[in-house]
């Protein structure tokens, strides 16, 4: 089977502010720092830090410094799809704030309807499920695939593989740092193993 390692990046300077996504730029905070150096120890109790693994990683700052404090050894390919949802002009808006100014968005959603000059969450799964197709089409059964990505890329693809429709999206958040590994089948089925682990339940 192939095997899909999903690691959220660490806390982030938009984590910490509550904004609605924060941008490109966004980078980690100290602790999100922190947090990654101790993945390493996740990563080695998974057998991810073998040279055999393939390693993507989102064009995201905060997702790429996770990614060299992780595997500083490891070579990873940038993959814009695997970034975060583009919220447009509201990305730096506190969420709180947004909400307010925007109440339709969450409390009637629709996954089609983008952020304000920004994308949908339709996009956003659009995008990453073509990601997840690549993989299929170019990688050998037996491959094992790490991703430094987001909570949005991370729910989408637990969305798609636990067949729960973009209505109920997100229904899946994935913590800061933690690891969500999902197994693609010989029936090309892929199926969820485990969501969200954080290393001290590895241990």
């Amino acid at each position: 089977m192939m095997e899909l390692y999903l690691l959220r990046h660490g806390r982030s300077a938009a984590n910490e502010k509550k904004l609605v996504t924060g941008d490109k730029s966004d980078d980690l905070t100290p602790e999100g720092r922190e947090q990654a150096h101790a993945v390493k120890r996740l990563l080695a109790l998974f057998n991810l830090d073998h040279p055999s693994t393939r390693c993507f990683v989102s064009d995201w700052q905060r997702a790429r410094e996770t990614a060299a404090l992780v595997a500083p050894d490891r070579e990873f390919i940038v993959d814009a799809r695997l970034g975060e949802t583009a919220a447009g002009s509201v990305a730096n808006m506190a969420l709180a704030a947004f909400t307010k100014e925007y109440p339709e968005f969450w409390n009637d959603f629709d996954p089609g309807r983008p952020y304000p000059d920004g994308e949908s969450h339709r996009d956003l799964y659009d995008r990453v499920l073509a990601w997840r197709t690549d993989l299929e089409n170019t990688l050998p059964y037996g491959a094992r695939v790490l991703a430094v990505t987001h909570a949005g890329p991370v729910c989408c693809l637990l969305h798609a593989a636990c067949k729960v429709s973009l209505e109920h999206f997100p229904m899946f958040l994935a913590a800061n740092a933690s690891l969500t590994k999902l197994e693609r089948q010989k029936n090309a089925s892929w199926r969820l193993a485990f969501f969200s682990l954080p290393l001290e339940a590895a241990l």
